[in-house]
């Protein structure tokens, strides 16, 4: 159930003169969805299927990751993921659809790309609610407000 309060408008009644579509969205909930969920209990709204993104940033185009080359990262607070969705030749739209990688039970708050763009530091929550790797509620974070380095050693 929505809770009390919260607007509800469907989506084809917005109307603003500079309204913009969006390129890409992850798991917009459908009309009519069942928010109330028996495994996630009084934290019915983790399972709702929604990835909480946090931040969003560029991997350039002569990224030392070739199969990443000019895409955008986005970090989740939900999912304790990245994913990435790669960009057209001219980094204005977004291409095919997203992969998700470095799931762990963790809130990722923000990222960085290091100069040689071979290790993404990530910023992680040190509490919080997210889906735990089970796909069940967590409330206990595996690295508390740690930077985690994912580094790539390919060629």
């Amino acid at each position: 159930m929505i809770p009390e309060g919260v607007p509800v408008h469907q989506e084809s009644e917005f109307n603003a003169p500079n309204f913009k579509a969006p390129q890409k969205t992850f798991f917009t909930v459908p009309t009519g969805y069942n928010y109330s969920d028996e495994n996630c209990g009084k934290l019915a709204f983790l399972c709702w299927p929604t990835i909480a993104p946090s931040s969003i940033i560029y991997y350039p185009k002569d990224g030392a990751i070739k199969e990443w080359q000019n895409s955008l990262l986005i970090t989740t607070l939900k999912t304790g993921a990245i994913y990435h969705v790669k960009l057209d030749g001219k980094s204005e739209q977004m291409q095919d659809d997203f992969s998700k990688h470095f799931k762990t039970d963790n809130r990722y708050r923000n990222a960085v790309i290091s100069l040689d763009t071979r290790k993404i530091y990530v910023a992680t929550d040190a509490v919080g609610y997210g889906l735990g790797k089970n796909g069940k509620p967590n409330t206990e974070m595996q690295n508390k407000g740690a930077i985690i380095v994912f580094e790539y050693t390919g060629k």
